[in-house]
């Protein structure tokens, strides 16, 4: 287990080389950390699951301001889509439902005429990040939206990082490329306006480069996640 304030040690000590926070504070590495896993999650980003019951409440409003009302699967149609995701569900995810114990995989339409829209069993992209069926799914219906999504930030010290482990490695060189942005720009700066000066002898910045050149070879090692395809190969995949 990798929590966040082991990370954030290790991280100032053996690669920013600011042990005694002189540089960079605990908000600093924080935001830098939240920069280099929504990097990260173009390689790999987290798997998990919206799961909606017959009679929940609806904790936010979607198509009006319904919040309060209790959901109803013989009629609803219209459904909001998980915040944060990393690609739309039509091109990465899946959408499902079970009805007395039997799975009704629903597929995505891709149609743009209005002819097709009437079939038994699908859904389209809806407005206000939302998606509509077009068939109800029967009252009693559990439904099922599984997707991937940017990796959470931690809040607490002991808080536990949530990408693997082959990660930490690349996401370390991540944070620091993005703590040494603003020291760079001011380099370029300095170097700009010196007799004879020139922004791009910035010793800072070719570190900044070494950085990133050291992610890419860190994240390199690993096949990238093939998103696309991931739910749709196992129907019983499990989070």
């Amino acid at each position: 287990m990798t929590t966040w304030g082991d990370f954030r040690k290790f991280v100032r000590r053996n690669t920013l080389n600011d042990p005694d926070k002189k540089t960079y504070s605990d908000d600093d590495l924080l935001y830098c950390y939240r920069m280099a896993v929504n990097l990260f999650a173009s390689h790999t980003a987290a798997r998990d699951m919206q799961i909606i019951q017959d009679g929940d409440l609806k904790i936010a409003p979607s198509v009006s301001s319904d919040a309060g009302v209790r959901w109803n699967f013989e009629c609803d149609l219209v459904f909001p889509l998980p915040s944060r995701m990393v690609e739309p569900i039509t091109v990465a995810g899946e959408v499902y439902y079970i009805l007395n114990g039997k799975t009704i995989y629903i597929d995505p339409l891709h149609e743009t005429d209005w002819s097709n829209l009437s079939r038994d069993k699908g859904y389209f992209l809806w407005t206000n990040n939302q998606i509509k069926l077009t068939s109800t799914m029967g009252a009693g219906a559990t439904f099922f939206m599984r997707y991937y999504r940017y990796w959470n930030v931690p809040v607490a010290d002991d808080d536990e990082l949530e990408p693997p482990e082959f990660a930490f490695g690349a996401i370390q060189f991540a944070m620091a490329y993005y703590a040494i942005s603003a020291t760079a720009l001011k380099h370029a700066t300095i170097n700009q306006w010196n007799e004879g000066g020139n922004p791009e002898r910035n010793s800072v910045r070719a570190q900044q480069r070494q950085f990133m050149d050291m992610y890419q070879m860190e994240i390199g090692q690993f096949p990238r996640q093939n998103r696309a395809i991931a739910y749709r190969e196992a129907h019983d995949f499990d989070l």
